[in-house]
């Protein structure tokens, strides 16, 4: 059965099941210009389209459309050639890229066979690392060709050149019948300046240094050629197309090392279909992103929106919170939960998921708290506080000191005074469950008991981490 990678050749409803199943876009990019007259003006794009093809056959990869015509301005001499300005590859390339991660594609890995589109992608790929959740790599077929020569014995040119050996014999694997041998040449570039040595496009070397020397390549070549294809064979192409292939699979899955969506929410229980889309829907925005960490085993990137800016945040997700603020699921490989966060190093921010809606505080589940280790508690602020050996979301506010009203409701009794700062008012921090109300009230009147605990002041060290912000899910 065909086995469908194109994009293009998907329906929707296709394309709709298979962005669930799939990180990652194969992004073939090319060129139409010369190649010397042996060989189709697509060189770079046929490249381009058939290596991605061969990566993705039997992987979970798709195909991007191949985007053929690119900036080839200095081949304009040579008939045939098409280029459009870097500016407008640079913009095609960049609305496509958004489309894709807006239809939930983390990883967008461009093959490309033409030097002319590196700045492109270059200008794209941190575009998008700043305003989504998305990562984008590149390779670059035949300068991968120019380092993996001297794995292929068989090849005289070890080094790629322009519709040389290398080119050539890709080609013969490839697509034979767009090769014609009988009109294939040698022919070397020159440099147009007697003192320079032509090392490149446009690169040369001047008294031994590199240097660079922008020229159109009907000056230095009167074919298109710039190598020796004459030794070219097909199975030199297959042997390169392979190298090509294999490093190629083995660098995607050293990139998708990230956990995909459905095992997120596995690991932290979340109920289908409706938190799951409403998770789902974030990412696909490129909004939330999650992936591997070694304090939890997950980290979220969120981008968070401040009018017209973007705030890119990463912290690890350290564990769960359920109705009660009860905070509990922390990784078993690290212990309890003080030992997670006090000795979590370098990084002293972290995340805890709400699972359940806790109303006395308007949180809704699927939000997530960002906490920070290093921030002082202030009155109003919800920390981490510890009930015993017991962990809850607890609400700092401060009191006069008052030792006959031993409540729990002792710090909502007395209002918090304008002026906390001062001292010669007696007020000191103290804390109250998040969740606490009439309902809950004698839940945390036993677990106080059962711990020990009555309200007093907080000491320093008590105070686990103080919340920074809350994260809603809908609130993008």
């Amino acid at each position: 059965m065909y086995e469908k990678r194109m994009l293009e050749e998907l329906s929707w409803t296709e394309f709709d099941q298979l962005r669930k199943e799939i990180d990652t876009v194969l992004f073939p990019i090319g060129s139409v210009e010369v190649e010397g007259p042996h060989l189709p003006l697509g060189v770079d794009s046929i490249v381009a389209l058939e290596v991605a093809k061969r990566v993705a056959s039997g992987r979970k990869l798709l195909i991007a459309p191949l985007v053929a015509v690119t900036y080839s301005e200095w081949h304009m001499g040579f008939p045939g050639t098409l280029s459009i300005r870097l500016s407008t590859l640079t913009q095609v390339l960049r609305e496509t890229c958004e489309d894709l991660v807006e239809h939930g594609f983390r990883r967008i890995m461009f093959i490309n066979s033409h030097v002319g589109n590196d700045p492109a992608i270059m200008e794209i790929a941190h575009e998008l690392l700043r305003c989504s959740a998305a990562r984008v790599g590149m390779v670059n077929l035949w300068a991968i060709a120019n380092q993996m020569g001297k794995d292929v014995p068989e090849l005289k040119e070890k080094t790629f050149l322009h519709a040389g050996e290398i080119m050539t014999s890709v080609m013969l694997a490839l697509r034979p019948e767009l090769v014609d041998m009988n009109k294939a040449q040698k022919e070397f570039v020159k440099a147009r300046i007697d003192s320079f040595v032509q090392k490149g496009s446009p690169q040369v070397a001047f008294r031994g240094i590199s240097a660079y020397a922008y020229h159109l390549s009907d000056e230095v070549t009167q074919s298109g050629v710039m190598g020796d294809p004459l030794a070219a064979t097909k199975e030199k192409g297959e042997k390169v197309v392979s190298l090509w292939v294999e490093f190629i699979r083995d660098y995607i899955a050293q990139n998708e090392s990230s956990p995909r969506l459905d095992e997120i929410t596995a690991h932290f229980d979340v109920k289908a279909p409706t938190a799951h889309k409403m998770l789902e829907a974030l990412q696909r925005k490129g909004y939330l992103y999650f992936g591997r960490d070694s304090l939890s085993g997950f980290f979220i990137r969120v981008v968070e929106r401040a009018g017209a800016a973007e705030v890119m945040i990463e912290v690890a997700i350290a564990g769960r919170v359920d109705k009660y603020g009860e905070l509990y699921d922390f990784p078993e490989k690290l212990g309890h939960f003080a030992t997670v966060l006090q000795g979590a190093k370098p990084d002293e921010v972290f995340a805890i998921a709400v699972m359940e809606d806790i109303p006395q505080a308007s949180m809704l589940a699927q939000d997530l708290i960002i906490f920070d280790r290093g921030k002082s508690p202030q009155p109003g602020d919800i920390c981490i506080g510890p009930i015993g050996t017991r962990f809850f979301l607890v609400r700092i506010d401060s009191k006069t000191f008052d030792e006959d009203t031993p409540s729990l409701v002792m710090a909502q009794e007395y209002p918090i005074p304008e002026d906390i700062s001062d001292a010669g008012l007696g007020q000191k921090l103290h804390w109250y469950p998040l969740a606490y109300d009439e309902e809950t009230h004698d839940m945390f009147i036993q677990i106080a008991e059962e711990q020990e605990w009555g309200i007093a002041e907080v000491p320093t060290d008590m105070i686990v981490a103080t919340a920074l912000r809350l994260s809603r899910a809908l609130a993008f």
